[in-house]
């Protein structure tokens, strides 16, 4: 079985192991989106692109004057978590035996919704709140806003950004739908780990392709053009993955319209009586 051959091999019962899959799965799909113009070709690519060019430096995380780009987020957040197992969290034994298939797809379906969920308030606050510096601090995540996106830009942020989102997804981690806290089995958080990633960087790819998640599920997934949206125009789309709460509070392109075109009315209403009550003291 997978399992037990992943459970056989000895790095998979080391502390960081899990932490090691997420980055191992960020390195995979960055590096696979960098690269994907090269398959598709120019008039593909081009065609996919939510501005209709070629990518802007696909492979600038790949230059060794540009280390930084992909050592900061890796070393931050493998140092984190080494932190955090060595002080606050020991890490249990992994379970002897694989889980159903049936609780292994609940929990991973589960575990991406409530990721989404909790990270969503996080979110909306960078974007919305009065203080600040919050907004300053996530503002290094929105540099680029001349092109589309590239995936790199998945794990640009600064320090306190990211930390937020890892530790939303260390409490994801530790819930289960059968279980409960600290019941979420072994194999589920790995592949946890390899999903989430992939989606991140699929939001953050500048692509539109049938493939794509938010082409096999559009009910449910806004994707990447939602995020693109967003990263363009911090008022709409504050969902990772999902749609629901962006459509429930208007937090969309037409919910932003609608608000803007309310507010200009208010004004000119405003104005107007303003001015009614003006004219007789002027004459």
């Amino acid at each position: 079985m997978a399992y037990d051959a992943m459970m056989s091999w000895g790095p998979a019962r080391a502390p960081l192991f899990e932490a090691e899959v997420a980055s191992f799965g960020f390195f995979a799909s960055i590096a696979f989106f960098s690269s994907l113009h090269l398959a598709l070709g120019e008039e593909r690519t081009k065609a996919s692109r939510f501005d209709g060019k070629m990518p802007t430096k696909p492979f600038e995380w790949a230059e060794p004057r540009n280390w930084q780009l992909w050592f900061n987020p890796l070393g931050s957040y493998l140092g984190s978590i080494w932190l955090y197992h060595m002080f606050l969290h020991e890490k249990a034994p992994p379970p002897e035996f694989a889980p159903s298939f049936g609780v292994l797809c609940g929990e991973l379906a589960f575990g991406i919704w409530l990721y989404d969920l909790l990270f969503y308030p996080i979110h909306y606050a960078y974007h919305n709140s009065n203080f600040g510096q919050m907004r300053r601090m996530h503002g290094y995540h929105h540099r680029i806003s001349s092109h589309a996106l590239n995936s790199l830009e998945t794990v640009q942020h600064s320090y306190i950004d990211g930390f937020l989102q890892v530790f939303v997804n260390i409490v994801v981690q530790q819930i289960s739908p059968f279980g409960g806290f600290g019941h979420k089995h072994f194999m589920t958080r790995v592949l946890h780990n390899l999903l989430v990633t992939y989606l991140l960087s699929e939001a953050h790819s500048g692509y539109d392709l049938p493939w794509m998640s938010h082409r096999i599920l559009p009910e449910f997934l806004g994707g990447a053009p939602r995020h693109e949206r967003h990263h363009h125009d911090g008022r709409v789309y504050y969902h990772q993955y999902f749609k629901y709460l962006d459509d429930f509070f208007g937090s969309t392109d037409e919910g932003v319209a609608k608000r803007m075109k309310k507010s200009k009315e208010v004004n000119e209403q405003r104005a107007k009586m303003s001015k009614g009550v003006e004219a007789p003291a002027a004459a």
